[in-house]
């Protein structure tokens, strides 16, 4: 009998955490027929789930976009929904979402997410955390830059792979995901574009809330070196023709982040050690902002130098 809903999870050695997403699913789907395959984008972390409602297969190092894309060739739901493997499915999302894009063909809707409070509390005993509080990282709000009022639907500019559901006809009509991004984010760009250019809409239903479950990512050094992988992927966009996403750094910016790149470990140990002091809270968001800066740069500049002329 085939499936009323593919659920497809590209995930990389995050063991504990997927387990989470797993049973919030599992515990959500009600009455429906739910197909969940997760694709493995480790060569080091051998998954093994023992539920014959999971479907595990190996796509290692080829990235989020090449995993949904691989994960979608063997769906066989006519819909399909790309979950990341930290949200935590909640209320009736998928049922209601589902239904929605069944009604509207043509459109795309976002659920909310928010860090639970337990997360919160933990965010609330150390600088970093308490900087991630600050600017509202915690909420899809403040990864927005803007406050989502509390209707049921909220017109948006774009679609996100944290929960994208479509049918599966449309998804190949578009030829999947571009996989030429091989770190997440940028890949959300790219389908974002093809998808207005065949006439979607997009919105958040702001009433229907996941738990984005971030708590193997809430320390500094994983935040830099994922805004340097962003800043990689975000060139490689820009080479591709994206010139909305070009990065234009001044000769007093770029020197600067050079000095601050001299001493970006001392930098890294001065916020370690005084993280439960609050009263430091100002000095070392400062330094935060800076060493984010730097790493941007790094993502930016140097890494896609590396890896432009490994290609050549």
């Amino acid at each position: 009998m085939k499936p009323d809903l593919s659920v497809i999870i590209p995930t990389k050695e995050r063991g504990e955490i997927l387990l989470v997403t797993l049973d919030s699913i599992k515990k959500k789907k009600k009455n429906l027929k739910i197909e969940i395959i997760v694709v493995n984008d480790s060569k080091n972390e051998k998954l093994v789930i023992n539920d014959e409602n999971v479907k595990i297969i190996d796509n290692p190092n080829q990235g989020a976009a090449s995993a949904r894309n691989y994960g979608a060739s063997i769906a066989k739901a006519d819909y399909l929904l790309f979950l990341d493997d930290d949200m935590i499915v909640c209320e009736d999302v998928l049922q209601e979402i589902l239904l929605k894009s069944k009604e509207n063909t043509k459109s795309i809707y976002l659920p909310n997410w928010k860090y639970s409070n337990q997360n919160l509390l933990k965010l609330s005993n150390y600088n970093f955390g308490r900087f991630l509080i600050k600017i509202n990282y915690t909420s899809l709000e403040g990864w927005l830059g803007k406050k989502i009022e509390n209707y049921n639907e909220v017109r948006h500019n774009g679609m996100a792979s944290y929960f994208f559901l479509i049918s599966k006809e449309n998804f190949n009509n578009l030829n999947g995901y571009n996989p030429n991004f091989k770190f997440a984010g940028f890949e959300d760009h790219d389908m974002t574009r093809r998808l207005l250019l065949i006439g979607f809409n997009f919105y958040i239903l702001p009433n229907l809330v996941l738990t984005h479950n971030e708590t193997d990512r809430i320390k500094l050094k994983d935040w830099l070196n994922r805004r340097r992988r962003n800043a990689f992927t975000q060139k490689i966009a820009f080479e591709l023709g994206y010139e909305n996403l070009k990065i234009n750094y001044s000769f007093a910016k770029k020197n600067l982040l050079l000095f601050v790149g001299i001493f970006d470990f001392i930098f890294i140990r001065f916020v370690n050690i005084f993280k439960n002091v609050s009263f430091l809270d100002k000095i070392c968001f400062k330094i935060i902002d800076l060493l984010t800066a730097l790493y941007i740069y790094k993502g930016y500049k140097y890494d896609y130098d590396k890896f432009k002329n490994k290609s050549i």
